[in-house]
């Protein structure tokens, strides 16, 4: 027995003598992997999928204020007034607003051909909507499929009504930012939103250095002749962020059972192979090296728990990054009618699998190790003495 071969298949003809014991572990060993990385796998990519967002989205927004309240800002006013500061590159008007909806309450632009290309970064956007027209989201109409064609009247309420004919609904792999939008011709949006023209509702900043834009809004706050909030796309990612980790942290409750259930499969291991001592005492008699009957032992477990983990941490990354997964839409943001699929950036996980993997491969082999060792180095007449008191 001093070839690793012959020592692998008797551990798996070993193991397949007691089978439940083996499925049972597994399953333990699956579970805790699952519980412990899906949590910390969902908070990574939605802060990463946030970031990746934001940007190509601008560094600074800017409302104007009044007792607290947005107010409309003068589009020519506050173009000329962002763009006097110096290492801003542009500030471009935006026309939006939230109004009531078919179903719900939703979220409306207005988008001109030179908001096109802008938009054509997060959806399949080709053209801007015709008056009269409204491109919309696949969470505005629940019962809604995908697809150019679409004859369906959508009557939206803001500060005056308006009816809009759908032509176009957005796939579902964009459902992560045009979910529930309704972009309409700037005109109809204007209509809606009560905006005059020359008005629009913010600013969207860009400066010639990202680092750079904390260090301009004093400038720009100086710049405009009216009080203004400025938003920075850091700001926006905190609210993201914590907003995801609140939620995930859910979950995270579901890390106490799972480490009991970690600290049970490492005591089951120890006991499990500290109680064959008629098994090693007669593999001892029977002229096995001591090295050989520890390579046997960790052999057996070694054969349960690399396929645990590994489908373990495949069925966890699939739960998080599988294209247009919905379950957590369900349990964390609310979402109880069609919920949007998430398309969440899993870069940056390979480095989580590995520390969940390690933190239960580590301790259960550990385990497995130990009492290993003990039989191995133990007298043969001693094991098969003690294994007739057991």
């Amino acid at each position: 027995m001093r070839f690793a071969s012959p020592t692998w298949l008797w551990a798996a003809r070993d193991m397949l003598r007691h089978p439940s014991e083996a499925i049972l572990t597994a399953l333990a060993l699956i579970s805790v992997i699952v519980v412990a990385a899906v949590p910390m796998l969902l908070s990574h990519g939605l802060s990463n999928t946030a970031q990746r967002l934001l940007d190509s989205g601008p560094s600074l927004v800017v409302r104007k204020l009044a007792a607290g309240h947005w107010l409309p800002m003068p589009v020519e006013d506050g173009v000329k007034a962002a763009e006097s500061v110096t290492g801003v590159l542009s500030a471009v008007p935006r026309i939006w607003g939230v109004v009531g909806g078919p179903e719900s309450v939703t979220t409306v632009m207005g988008v001109s051909e030179s908001d096109v290309q802008t938009l054509k970064r997060f959806s399949d956007l080709t053209k801007s909507p015709a008056r009269g027209e409204a491109f919309i989201g696949p969470g505005v109409l629940s019962a809604s499929s995908n697809g150019d064609k679409v004859e369906e009247l959508l009557l939206l309420n803001g500060q005056k009504e308006l009816s809009v004919k759908v032509g176009k609904i957005f796939s579902g792999k964009n459902s992560m930012v045009v979910h529930d939008i309704i972009l309409l011709h700037e005109s109809d949006a204007r209509k809606l939103l009560g905006l005059e023209k020359g008005f629009s509702s913010d600013l969207a900043i860009h400066v010639f250095h990202e680092q750079e834009a904390d260090a301009i809004i004093p400038d720009l706050l100086d710049a405009f002749p009216w009080p203004v909030a400025i938003t920075t796309k850091q700001d926006t990612l905190k609210i993201y962020t914590a907003s995801g980790d609140r939620r995930a942290g859910l979950i995270y409750l579901a890390l106490i059972p799972s480490l009991l259930g970690l600290a049970l499969i490492v005591t089951a291991g120890y006991r499990g192979t500290r109680s064959r001592f008629y098994e090693a005492g007669l593999l001892k008699s029977l002229g096995w090296t001591s090295q050989d009957i520890v390579g046997f032992f960790m052999c057996k477990a070694a054969l349960i728990a690399f396929p645990s983990v590994s489908l373990g941490i495949t069925l966890a990354y699939a739960l998080v990054y599988w294209p247009a997964v919905s379950w957590p839409a369900y349990l964390f943001f609310g979402w109880q009618n069609n919920p949007p699929g998430l398309y969440l950036n899993s870069s940056g996980s390979f480095g989580i699998l590995i520390q969940v993997s390690a933190g239960i491969l580590v301790p259960y082999l550990a385990a497995n190790l130990w009492p290993a060792i003990k039989n191995a180095t133990a007298d043969p007449h001693v094991l098969l003495q003690a294994e007739g008191k057991m």
